[in-house]
């Protein structure tokens, strides 16, 4: 272990004996369950650890403080994948992603079968027309979602012209994520799925990115019958299948996720900020986590709101349910969006989901579906609330959202869903009578970078003695301190050392400074001499400028070229770099970014508080 490098993972004897040290140290605040989680600890018998299960429905109010000791000790452990459990973690993830296919491929023949009921076609209110009742509950509150969701998103989708189209930020099919810039993307020969290929959006997708399409595409020039000649562009496009991967979750399962080809990516990270602008417009941030977490501590305090939690959300939204809440214009674009055809371990299998993790559209798809069909059964249609899978309604209407859900073919998730008692738990917060339970888990080999970050968390919560203890392990070579709300870079003090330099001092200033640290980025200079497809891109998806305001946008770019001749040439203007995200080397080459982080560095923060 480099006890000089602040985010260098610990060796594997020192990481367990770390963990084991501060599961020790809790000890004696725990319950027995605690204790014993702590004991299974001290001799690495992980499989009886990880069996034990903590339910906050058990809790009294005088053991709450027991409960939150046994949480925080067996956080250290749930949720860590460099512990040696002997568990196949991918082959439990494998069998889970298969069990959601066989259990969609079921949904979707339900309604195939409805499709052909020879009442599908009466619709709504239409239904009470007739003196029998045409359609049971579940079908009218199918109905009543599909209405709602019609109100939100429309009938007819957006043109792919008006989708601000864009790359995600990880791998595609042809980019590893280690080397997943833009302009890597922009670089390959595009690819996409077979569907989108044969959709009738795959013209119109390519029109809106000329360049790109010049850039790949062979000038032809065709004479026609008629004499005029005409310009066309031939552009090679690789038909490839998504691919199967999975990567770290928890100490006993595997997340799955679903790498898309470069040009489904795109188009589903475009439908993606059009759907979130959409909720927005109704009251669902999908980018502000802050309602749900603030209605699930209302509900701890009050038990008038109950919070619902689903098992393998992402992976369970069956083709069919969301052919019939979507308009058909919409559901051909959703299709040919999505990629259904996946490779994993050399076989080709094609998918009955609509979409899975990795794909852009599935977190506003499912957020919009759970909202839609717990509105259409809740008699507090306005107190649902909905972010991906944490679902939060009136206590009152719990039982009927939970059986909608489940008739739609989703699993709910009992042991981490709260009706009654204390208890709620949404969005990554845990409340018990208003109370902040939420422990700090440890999903990764630690390193000083982490341990800094468990130090501040036990701080916040006022646990001094360990944070006390948690600092002790930090060489004072590393260690710096300072004040909260400016991140975990530094440990958190009361007196935290403040200075004052010499140029502030003659300036007049009248602010602080301390010192933290932050990680890296990576990044890689331009690696195409001539590139000019990247920059054009790069501002096309440059931020801060009004969708409709040419007048600004151009006033823009003539005051970053006034300033590029200005400075010789190539130097970028600050504006520019702003609005682009980007930084340049001396001589003028852009570093795009990829992902991951190469080290980090020490920074001086400036503050007027002191």
């Amino acid at each position: 272990m480099n006890t000089l490098h602040w985010t260098a993972a610990f060796d594997s004897k020192s990481n367990l004996q770390t963990l084991k040290n501060l599961s020790a140290a809790l000890a004696p605040r725990c319950s027995e369950v605690g204790k014993t989680i702590a004991r299974l600890a001290e001799s690495e018998s992980w499989t009886q650890l990880l069996s034990i299960k903590l339910d906050p429905r058990s809790v009294q109010t005088e053991g709450l403080s027991e409960y939150i000791a046994d949480a925080q000790v067996r956080a250290l452990f749930s949720k860590n994948p460099s512990l040696e459990t002997g568990i196949d973690r991918e082959d439990n993830a494998w069998r889970e992603f298969d069990r959601c296919e066989q259990k969609c491929k079921e949904t979707n023949e339900f309604f195939r079968a409805l499709s052909r009921h020879p009442t599908f076609a009466i619709r709504g209110d239409d239904a009470t027309k007739h003196s029998f009742d045409v359609l049971p509950s579940f079908f009218k509150a199918l109905y009543r979602a599909k209405k709602t969701i019609a109100r939100v998103f429309g009938t007819r989708p957006p043109n792919i012209a008006d989708l601000a189209l864009k790359f995600g930020p990880g791998a595609t099919t042809g980019i590893k994520k280690k080397e997943a810039s833009w302009q890597q993307k922009l670089a390959q020969m595009p690819s996409c799925s077979d569907e989108l290929y044969h959709s009738r959006f795959f013209d119109e997708f390519l029109r809106s990115l000329p360049h790109w399409l010049r850039s790949h595409g062979e000038e032809e020039f065709v004479l026609d019958d008629e004499g005029y000649l005409s310009q066309y562009f031939v552009l090679p496009v690789a038909i490839q299948q998504s691919v199967l991967q999975f990567v770290a979750k928890n100490a006993e399962i595997d997340r799955a996720i679903i790498v898309q080809p470069t040009l489904n990516s795109m188009l589903q990270a475009g439908i993606e900020g059009w759907m979130k602008k959409a909720l927005r417009q109704v009251g669902i941030d999908l980018s502000d986590q802050f309602r749900n977490q603030q209605l699930a501590r209302y509900g701890s305090l009050t038990g008038e709101r109950a919070t619902l939690d689903l098992k393998s959300a992402s992976d369970l939204k069956a083709r069919g349910l969301v052919k019939f809440l979507f308009s058909e214009e919409w559901f051909e674009l959703l299709s040919a969006a999505s990629c259904r055809a996946v490779r994993y371990k050399g076989r080709t299998f094609t998918m009955e989901k609509m979409s899975s993790m990795g794909s852009g559209i599935t977190f506003p798809l499912e957020t919009v579906i759970f909202w839609a069909l717990a509105r259409a059964v809740a008699k507090h249609p306005a107190e649902v609330c909905a972010y991906g899978d944490d679902i939060i309604c009136n206590t009152e209407d719990a039982e009927a959202v939970i059986t909608v859900l489940t008739q739609a073919g989703f699993d709910v998730n009992y042991a981490k869903s709260y009706t009654d008692g204390p208890f709620r738990e949404s969005c990554g917060a845990d409340y018990y009578k208003g109370i902040d339970t939420r422990p700090t888990f440890v999903k990764d080999v630690l390193s000083f970078s982490s341990l800094f970050t468990i130090h501040n968390s036990f701080y916040r919560r006022g646990d001094r003695e360990i944070a006390d203890l948690i600092r002790s392990w930090i060489p004072p070579e590393i260690a710096l301190y300072g004040p909260d709300g400016y991140g975990d870079g530094h440990l958190l003090t009361e007196s935290p050392p403040y200075r004052r330099n010499r140029m502030m001092r003659r300036s007049g200033w009248s602010g602080f400074l301390f010192d933290t640290y932050r990680e890296v980025g990576t990044n890689h200079p331009n690696l195409y001499p001539g590139d000019w497809v990247t920059p054009l891109f790069s501002i096309y998806r440059a931020e801060g400028i009004p969708d409709d305001d040419e007048q600004y946008f151009t006033r823009d770019l003539e005051l970053h070229r006034h300033r590029m001749f200005r400075q010789f040439g190539y130097a970028p203007a600050s504006r520019c770099a702003r609005l682009t995200n980007l930084h340049f080397l001396p001589d003028g080459r852009a570093l795009w970014s990829t992902p991951g982080t190469k080290g980090y560095e020490k920074m001086s923060i400036y503050t007027l508080t002191g």
